[in-house]
């Protein structure tokens, strides 16, 4: 029988929210029960599964977080980093359109890479003010994106939303991301 991994992906961003004390017990917990599924379960449908458990689980850290008080400031600066990634976003597509001449054109491939590449932008910096900012960014996109497809007049394909809404968190956590890997590689030059 193959060995099945739960998706790295999932984990990874899972691990990035959770509390250092919480976080090999629910990780270590969630595996454990996605090898039972993928053994009686196709993988596809245990893979599912495990995004469905990160996702869900995502607003539920970050809110106990927040009544413990720990991530108040990070989400002020996520706030900001979410605010200040949406303006450039705009100047983006308002550059874009200009080299390119078409306003009224519907999104595409490189839109999602200027909103993905401002949002990983966003969590570089959130996460440079404020250690756990990229994280408070992951979870204002994750609220936020649904609410702007439902209510923005636009009329913006159904995949423009979903990439948004899936890989958008992803963006914002792989941006403070970076600053941790910039910061320990500058760490280990020093010494």
């Amino acid at each position: 029988m193959k060995h099945l991994q739960a998706p790295p992906i999932a984990t990874w961003l899972l691990e990035r929210v959770l509390p250092a004390t919480d976080r090999e017990a629910v990780i270590g917990d969630l595996i454990e029960e996605y090898a039972l599924r993928a053994r009686s379960t196709p993988p596809s449908i245990a893979g599912r599964w495990y995004w469905g458990q990160v996702y869900r689980s995502i607003p539920q850290v970050l809110r106990c977080a927040i009544r413990r008080g720990r991530w108040l400031g990070a989400f002020g600066v996520a706030f900001v980093a979410y605010i200040a990634a949406g303006l450039l976003e705009s100047a983006g597509f308002s550059l874009m359109s200009r080299l390119l001449g078409s306003d009224a054109r519907p999104p595409g491939v490189l839109d999602v890479f200027i909103g993905l590449a401002t949002l990983a932008l966003g969590g570089y910096f959130a996460a440079w003010v404020r250690p756990g900012a990229a994280g408070a960014l992951a979870g204002i996109v994750v609220v936020a994106v649904p609410i702007l497809m439902v209510t923005t007049s636009e009329s913006a394909p159904l995949w423009y939303g979903l990439t948004f809404l899936v890989v958008g968190p992803l963006a914002a956590v792989a941006g403070g991301a970076l600053l941790t890997i910039a910061r320990s590689r500058s760490t280990e030059r020093a010494t």
